[in-house]
């Protein structure tokens, strides 16, 4: 195992009631799918995704002070949910998700953030690098090495990820609300967010 790298997300953490709507809706898939995406506050966060990659372990405090100064420079982010969609990932599955408008502020969080890290982040994970190993899907170590051609700039596709398998028609929207809290979390399996490394407010 290589003890000195980890796969890693940066990410945006919702307001509380909106945390709160999308650990109802996992709970809700959760009594009709597979169980293989348990959210919850402590080991499996809701989050937006802004970055991925393997961050060697020397590097957090510079990750950290990179993360803290550009929070610095954004407000809360106001996440406005545009759709509620279901389809086929890398395995097979379908995923559940929200979707998010890539608003200007939004978008340029992103790419500060995606530009401002790529000097740490690496695109050469393993599963060894995960929270979860072994039990780590090879889609989930392809989707982190992939994703500045598959997920960054232009690709950005914002979403908060609810879990295995379709919402039920006529399911509403999350209340409004923004994403106050700016986080580099340890990924596990089905790059879920299992670990906050760093955190920190945007505070502009």
């Amino acid at each position: 195992m290589t003890l000195n790298k980890l796969a890693v997300d940066i990410v945006l953490l919702p307001s509380e009631e909106i945390m709160d709507a999308a650990l109802q809706m996992n709970q809700e898939l959760l009594l009709r799918f597979e169980k293989k995406i348990a959210l919850d506050r402590s080991h499996a966060l809701p989050h937006l995704s802004l970055a991925m990659g393997a961050l060697k372990e020397e590097d957090l405090p510079a990750a950290a002070n990179f993360l803290e100064e550009i929070a610095s420079y954004f407000p809360p982010i106001p996440l406005i949910f545009t759709g509620i969609d279901a389809g086929p990932i890398a395995t097979g599955e379908t995923v559940a998700v929200w979707k998010v408008d890539p608003t200007a502020v939004l978008q340029s969080l992103h790419e500060t953030v995606f530009n401002r890290l790529s000097p740490l982040l690496a695109h050469d994970a393993t599963a060894e690098d995960f929270i979860d190993f072994p039990d780590v899907a090879t889609a989930s170590v392809d989707w982190v090495n992939r994703y500045p051609e598959a997920a960054a700039f232009e690709r950005f596709s914002p979403h908060i990820t609810l879990g295995i398998g379709a919402l039920v028609p006529g399911t509403s929207f999350p209340p409004r609300g923004a994403a106050p809290r700016l986080a580099l979390c340890r990924l596990g399996n089905y790059c879920t967010c299992r670990k906050i490394l760093f955190e920190t407010p945007l505070h502009r």
